[in-house]
């Protein structure tokens, strides 16, 4: 099974913009509207990723089922007889 590779600077890069985005929530909990906004935002910018990864997916997959190659005996002939004709 294929497993992605980290490296120690996208762990340290993905855990600081963690922490920034709750620094946001939290400031926003204590009552400033700018940091519920700011927040909102940055969540709207990861649903909206996720959707479009989703929507690739579904297509992606009609993709595959669409364009598989026909395998009875007639496309083998005609394969094959292709192969005979050019010198």
């Amino acid at each position: 099974m294929f497993f992605p590779r980290f490296n120690l600077r996208t762990i340290l890069a993905v855990t600081t913009a963690a922490a920034v985005f709750f620094l946001l929530v939290g400031t926003g909990y204590r009552g400033q509207q700018w940091a519920w906004g700011a927040a909102i935002g940055v969540a709207s910018l990861g649903v909206t990723a996720l959707v479009h990864a989703a929507c690739f997916g579904i297509v992606w997959c009609f993709a595959q089922t669409s364009t598989a190659r026909p395998s009875g005996p007639r496309h083998g002939q005609l394969a094959s007889a292709r192969e005979e004709a050019t010198p």
